[in-house]
């Protein structure tokens, strides 16, 4: 199916555009009126509103426009917009990025050189006045409300909050709440994700995730971990 209305704002002639039979066909998808010139503009390197600047957006031939399906029309911009697209990731990389739970870069931190170099570059710099003024302008009129766990800065106070602010200790929380998990790949048992997490020198949320959700994790002796609580 298509939207006559919109087609006939591209094209008087709408039928005559290429597709126009297939579209009308198919009764379960709306398809797209594409201009080719998007893509493929003699003259200018032409977007939306630079079709409409020039003139050739609107009452176009049936030459210049075809019907694609949503998924096709999507895909076609996705791959002229994306510099990534047709490339692939290296064996290296990919070994990598699976070891770190599809991300390359989880679980790395700076070095002490580069920690280093950050502290002296900030340091004995100061936020000018006209920031310091800029902020307590903004806070003019905000107080501090508090459910008792969670704390809020704000200028009303939210349902069920309170003024106030309470120390909330996440660490004491987060040992109360802590499972037993179970590495099935090695065996071992730990009192809590964290536990495991610092024992592979794996990532604690992506160990948790795996563990609720019975996956795997982290590679150890060449092995793939498998978690899950118990």
């Amino acid at each position: 199916m298509i939207s006559v209305n919109q087609a006939k704002k591209y094209c008087k002639n709408y039928t005559r555009i290429k597709n126009y039979e297939k579209a009308v066909k198919d009764p379960n998808t709306k398809w797209d009126c594409h201009h080719i010139f998007e893509l493929e503009c003699p003259v200018i390197k032409a977007l939306v509103p630079d079709l409409i600047a020039y003139g050739l957006y609107y009452n176009r031939p049936a030459e210049e426009l075809i019907f694609l399906t949503p998924q096709e029309h999507h895909k076609l911009h996705a791959d002229i917009n994306n510099r990534f697209s047709g490339k692939k990731h290296s064996e290296e990389s990919r070994k990598l990025m699976s070891a770190h739970g599809g991300n390359a870069f989880r679980g790395r931190h700076h070095t002490p050189e580069s920690i280093e170099k950050n502290r002296l570059a900030h340091l004995g710099k100061k936020h000018s006045k006209e920031f310091g003024k800029k902020v307590t302008e903004r806070n003019i009129g905000r107080k501090w409300f508090t459910d008792g766990t969670n704390n809020k800065f704000c200028f009303e106070c939210p349902k069920g909050y309170r003024p106030g602010r309470s120390a909330f200790n996440y660490k004491s929380v987060v040992k109360q709440n802590a499972k037993k998990t179970l590495c099935v790949t090695t065996g071992n048992v730990f009192n809590s994700a964290t536990e495991a997490a610092q024992h592979f020198g794996l990532l604690e949320p992506c160990v948790r995730r795996a563990a609720r959700n019975n996956k795997t994790y982290g590679v150890y002796n060449g092995e793939r971990l498998a978690w899950r609580y118990i």
